[in-house]
């Protein structure tokens, strides 16, 4: 076999051999309805042998920052025998020293973007977990066959205007070439911003498609659309916007848009430097780097503003994760005594303008933002109160996230990045109080560079109405989901938590960080957390039950997934934050609780660990994962960090809910209540990791090729059959023989059911 080059160049545009036989997923959890979705590719994924030496590194000294790249590219290339790859996203993590690495394929430049690959390495060169999802080789020998854009990116858009129903036509809009070659679209009323178009390939379960990538920002949500070339046709879409519940009251219309800035559309190109003029226009600058600042807000710990009532909370910010403060937003001229900053920029949005910029703030100008909250009355009277908490707790959120990893090279929302890696001008724009919904929230999570859009709603189930900012579980629930879309599958990739599954499993994360930030030193297993209390004014809170340790109180197990009324994201979030919730008391039980949450893994304490090992995990489980790879990134993330220290409790909390060593991701699921054998009969902590699936037979490549042209070649093993899980799901058997791929292709799809 010939050399096979990964990173796509001018000098190696050899095809790759696709490992994965193609097929329509039988698997309900892969869409989310049956609505146009977002196709994904079968799958294989990597986790090492435990008894297997280490093949990288081994008496050498760690690999240098600068060599990771080639060696994961080498890494790639060797195990799974890709091609014709792009590197999306890089970096390492110095708490641990994972190294992380995502790559998108790419056929005659341009991207497929449903096809991608990861591999994570430890600070030797090691490799702790990888996935690909590459297009078939039988699909690129067509690529040929693939027209040239026959419909120009307006009439693309007037495409997704037709699937949603909006009257809107290519001759109502106005395209502009940018110099990148994307195109800016302009003039359709159904959008909040412009819309972003270029060129892009798509896989679906047919074929191999060119198509306009749409990025379309709207009320309800933020599609990333993939229109044909050919027939202006919507075959695929991701939402980057999640919401807070399911199934709301009903929710009104949305209020009557104001004149002047309201009905401008958002210029995200500009947003940042929009703010910093209007507020300094407004404000004027402080000329002192980090003034003195004081909030009335409710600190983690704190669960709403009825049960523990706001606190005056004096310099919350930390100068590491916030060099600048909360009010500087890193263009030179020092703090503004407003609601906006480095991190974020609050206001309330009462009147649902699509563009915000001119919208009342809180002002200061001594920092003190002291405002009370009045909760006889309509959350109208009270909007600086809930601006100021909420920008207090996106900003104290931030530093904290950060202590755990969620930095600037990780993809972190920041108008300055201050030199650290990443993307910047993409601060949480933080909307209270937004006229274009109640009884919910939501937040939109575009890839890094472009702004997190957070909107809290007013809830409307009591008397008098209640303000989602003033309830903590909303906000950081909101805000945990730009942690979770931007860590799974790397930065550059807000597609990675699409399907039924994995957005069931986001909901899930956001719930775990809302339940972790509000535990207190008097919380025992014993407490019940409900989430969503105050604003729903029900003790059950919006999940109906709570999270709770007693099988008792809350009964769900991974086969309470096979109900038909859990084929619903918020439904699988409730499974998948159970199975954490145990996993966290056993780790709270083990280690003990810090009540400074920003004292991070260093304090050593359950809670915290328990913190950072879910948030690493993020960055190790595939694109789209399952409750499988899901758990298997904990557990790779604490074998990284505590060394297995800490396996058995978790492997006995998600066993104890049914995700033992014998679950598998195939539906009808099955409950495994079983422990690795180190753990049985008291075995308690030990080191050894969980033990990898039966081996599967892979038809790797025998040797390792040569390192990429200008890459030091890595010394690497040849990857064994057993050293590699196979995740085949429903689509058929694994292959490298791409004269097989077509007939595999065919088979599967025979066999495969919606």
């Amino acid at each position: 076999m010939g050399r096979k080059c990964f990173l796509a160049s001018g000098a190696c545009l050899a095809l790759g051999v696709a490992t994965t036989a193609l097929a329509h997923p039988v698997d309900h959890f892969v869409r989310r309805g049956n609505e146009v979705g977002y196709y994904q590719l079968p799958a294989q994924a990597w986790k090492p042998d435990p008894n297997a030496p280490p093949k990288f590194g081994v008496d050498t000294k760690p690999l240098a920052a600068s060599d990771f790249a080639g060696a994961a590219n080498n890494w790639l290339s060797n195990t799974f025998n890709l091609t014709g790859g792009e590197m999306q996203s890089g970096y390492q993590d110095p708490h641990n020293g994972v190294y992380h690495y995502y790559a998108v394929q790419k056929v005659d430049g341009l991207s497929i973007v449903n096809a991608n690959a990861d591999v994570h390495m430890d600070t030797f060169g090691n490799p702790i977990l990888a996935s690909q999802a590459w297009a078939p080789v039988s699909r690129l020998q067509r690529r040929d066959q693939i027209p040239g854009p026959e419909i120009s990116a307006a009439q693309a858009v007037e495409g997704y205007a037709k699937a949603f129903g909006f009257p809107t036509a290519a001759s109502q809009l106005t395209e502009k070439k940018n110099e990148d070659g994307s195109f800016t679209i302009t003039g359709a009323a159904f959008a909040d911003s412009a819309i972003k178009a270029d060129l892009k390939l798509y896989q679906t379960d047919a074929s191999l498609e060119k198509v306009w990538s749409l990025s379309v920002q709207r009320p309800d949500a933020w599609h990333v659309a993939y229109v044909s070339v050919k027939d202006g046709a919507l075959i695929g879409k991701a939402n980057w916007q999640t919401s807070n519940f399911w199934n709301p009251p009903a929710m009104e219309a949305p209020k009557a848009r104001r004149s002047i800035f309201d009905n401008e559309p958002i210029d995200h190109d500009n947003l940042v430097d929009d703010y910093i003029k209007l507020r300094r226009r407004q404000t004027g600058g402080n000329t002192k780097a980090i003034p003195d600042t004081k909030y009335r807000a409710l600190p983690f710990g704190f669960k709403n503003v009825q049960d523990t009532p706001p606190v005056l909370i004096e310099n919350p910010f930390d100068q590491n994760s916030s060099p600048l403060g909360w009010h500087d937003m890193g263009d030179g001229t020092g703090s503004l005594p407003t609601t906006v900053g480095n991190n974020a920029i609050a206001q309330e949005n009462r009147k649902n303008a699509k563009n915000p910029l001119n919208n009342g703030r809180p002002i200061a100008n001594d920092f003190n933002f002291d405002f009370p909250a009045d909760l006889a009355k309509e959350p109208v009277t009270y909007s600086d109160a809930s601006v100021t908490n909420m920008f207090f707790l996106t900003n104290f959120f931030h530093d904290t996230m950060y202590k755990y990893g969620f930095t600037e090279a990780a993809g972190n929302f920041q108008a300055s990045n201050l030199g650290k890696g990443g993307k910047q001008k993409d601060p949480v724009v933080a909307n209270a109080q937004d006229g274009s919904g109640v009884n919910n929230a939501n937040f939109a999570t575009p890839p890094d560079g472009q702004i997190g859009m957070m909107r809290m709603f007013i809830f409307d189930t009591t008397k008098p109405n209640r303000d989602g900012t003033l309830d903590n579980d909303v906000p950081i629930h909101e805000l945990t989901h730009g942690v979770s879309m931007r860590l799974t599958g790397g930065p550059a990739n807000s597609n990675c938590l699409d399907t039924l599954m994995s957005g069931g499993m986001g909901e899930g994360w956001s719930d775990f960080l809302g339940v972790s930030f509000g535990m207190t030193p008097q919380d025992t297993r014993a407490t019940d957390k409900p989430v969503g209390v105050y604003v729903t004014g029900s003790p059950k809170g919006v999940r109906g039950i709570p999270y709770s340790t007693s099988k008792t109180t809350n009964p769900l197990t991974y086969e309470t997934l096979n109900d038909p009324k859990f084929a619903e994201v918020h439904q699988v979030g409730l499974v998948w934050n159970t199975m954490l919730f145990e996993a966290y008391w056993n780790m709270v039980d083990t280690k003990g609780f810090t009540e400074n949450f920003q004292d991070g893994p260093q304090s050593g304490k359950g809670n915290a660990l328990m913190i950072q090992y879910v948030v690493d995990g993020l960055k190790l489980q595939p694109c789209n994962p399952d409750m499988i790879q899901a758990r298997d990134a904990i557990l790779a993330a604490e074998q990284a960090l505590t060394k297995g220290d800490h396996m058995c409790a978790l492997m006995e909390g998600f066993a104890k809910r049914g995700l033992g060593v014998g679950a598998t991701p195939q539906f009808p699921f099955k409950n495994s209540f079983d422990v690795p054998p180190q753990c049985q009969n008291g075995g308690g902590n030990k080191k050894t990791p969980l033990a990898p699936a039966a081996p599967a037979t892979t038809g790797l490549p025998a040797a390792a090729p040569a390192a990429p042209t200008g890459l030091a070649p890595t010394p690497a093993a040849p990857a064994s059959s057993t050293d590699v899980e196979v995740v085949t799901g429903a689509a058929g058997d694994l292959t490298t023989n791409p004269d097989d791929l077509l007939a595999n292709e065919a088979n599967a799809a025979n066999d495969a059911t919606a």
